[in-house]
């Protein structure tokens, strides 16, 4: 094999030896940047005949089994409870309808519904008036979160209003 050509001299790459090992990817689930995304109506202008439908597009992965995992999305306010029943909630997935049994005066929550490694979702709340208060405004947070392992996305808040 001949010699390479234009190459002169030696040289080096500095090496590192450490006694700690770089951690895997954690359990995440996560919304993604641009939830909640409007894909009906108008959030800023909900009246008794129209409902506004927000999608929020979340993901799961994890190296650690299980690799399914049951979750819930849940909305809270940091308004009053008073606030909160001047509008209705629901989820128009059949598998993530409100859960009664989740429910607080301030929160409204999803069943649970299982996501696999790897898996991307799609999840629409559908908010409307449940009476009329023109100008009222809701101010909401979204979480969803793991039934059984406490694993939590990163939150997204966002305000409706009444027209």
């Amino acid at each position: 094999m001949p010699a390479p050509v234009n190459v002169a001299g030696a040289d080096s790459t500095p090496l590192s030896v450490g006694d700690t090992g770089t951690a895997p990817q954690p359990t995440r689930v996560r919304f993604a940047a641009s939830s909640p995304v409007t894909v009906g109506g108008n959030p800023q202008s909900i009246n008794t005949n129209s409902v506004a439908e927000l999608r929020f597009d979340l993901g799961f992965t994890t190296n650690t089994g299980p690799t399914r995992r049951d979750f819930r999305i849940r909305l809270d306010t940091q308004d009053t409870a008073a606030t909160m029943q001047l509008f209705f909630i629901a989820f128009e997935d059949a598998d993530a309808a409100v859960d009664p049994t989740g429910a607080t005066p301030t929160r409204v929550q999803s069943r649970a519904f299982p996501l696999n490694d790897g898996q991307n979702r799609s999840v629409t709340v559908m908010i409307g008036a449940g009476s009329t208060s023109p100008n009222t405004t809701l101010r909401l947070t979204a979480t969803v979160e793991a039934v059984d392992d406490g694993t939590v996305a990163d939150t997204r808040s966002f305000t409706v209003r009444q027209s």
